[in-house]
């Protein structure tokens, strides 16, 4: 589930973590992104080869390949990000 960088600072200050450090970690996706892309493209683009697997994997996974083959040029575009976020709680 994708969430807003404010709404996720709200939510550690409200839960009482304290931000040890915090990353953009984007550039670093990129890589991995394409590759999802690609098989994606492959389940996607050859129908005879997406029903005989549907067979055997999950819904889900069916359903991931649609955004698999998004999701590279949404985060190239800065629609979305990827982050690093090192928490601490506080000693009570």
């Amino acid at each position: 589930r994708m969430e807003s960088l404010t709404a996720i600072r709200a939510l550690k200050q409200k839960s009482g973590f304290c931000l040890l450090r915090e990353e953009d970690q984007t550039r670093q996706t990129i890589p991995t992104l394409r590759s999802f892309e690609r098989r994606a493209r492959w389940f996607l683009y050859t129908p005879w080869l997406a029903r005989i697997l549907r067979l055997f994997i999950a819904p889900s996974v069916a359903r991931n390949a649609a955004a698999a083959l998004l999701l590279r040029p949404l985060v190239e575009r800065g629609a979305c990000t990827y982050r690093l976020h090192i928490l601490e709680k506080p000693a009570i």
